[in-house]
């Protein structure tokens, strides 16, 4: 004698029902175009995503790729601009501590009284333009290489040093000093350009842009 209880008589039939629905369902032209219908907006937004995920990359490393191309093209002229103006202003300084007279000449003819006058006008450009820091920052903060970031650093030292020059009673030995801070600057810069080139190179090589 075959017993069924009331849970399994439920239990059966729910499994009966569930299995005629796939069979109407699923054979059935409608369930069909459902379905597909399904399967191509799933497939379709999987694309689209896909899309818009190599977009914004393409976007964000073109992004990158012009501020280095802006970095590298502009650096060496505002270096040295930054460069011109940290040397004019140690040797203005020296020459001013050991002159008195308006009218001493320096060795570039000048006389104290415009030394000074031109001293006070590149201490306020100095100033705006952020001082020796802000260039190299920039290219610290774009560029990855390791030789980049040490002949950056090179060239702060190089920077650091040439500030703190101690004045000298003796004009052309003053000048001597600081040509041999701006030939050693000139050494570093050549490096740290090059080293951006190289990289800018690579990026555009293997399409990869940032630090990682």
């Amino acid at each position: 004698m075959l017993i069924v209880t009331k849970r399994g008589f439920y239990g059966t039939r729910c499994k009966s029902y569930v299995q005629l629905f796939k069979k109407r369902f699923f054979y059935h032209p409608a369930g069909i175009t459902l379905i597909g219908g399904a399967v191509v907006a799933l497939i379709g937004s999987g694309f689209q995503f896909s899309s818009d995920y190599l977009q914004n990359k393409r976007d964000h490393y073109k992004q990158i790729m012009d501020q280095k191309i802006i970095i590298a093209t502009s650096f060496p002229s505002e270096f040295h601009k930054d460069l011109n103006l940290l040397e004019t202003r140690v040797y203005l300084r020296s020459f001013n501590k050991f002159h008195s007279n308006l009218n001493d000449k320096d060795a570039h003819g000048r006389t104290l009284a415009d030394d000074r006058q031109l001293n006070r006008k590149i201490e306020d450009e100095y100033i705006k333009n952020g001082e020796k820091t802000t260039t190299i920052s920039a290219v610290t903060a774009w560029f990855c290489h390791s030789n980049i970031d040490k002949a950056a650093e090179n060239l702060y030292n190089i920077m650091e040093g040439l500030e703190h020059t101690e004045p000298i009673n003796n004009d052309a030995l003053m000048i001597k000093t600081i040509y041999k801070f701006d030939a050693d600057a000139e050494v570093q810069l050549r490096v740290l350009t090059q080293g951006m080139t190289d990289e800018i190179r690579s990026d555009e090589k293997f399409s990869s842009g940032g630090c990682t």
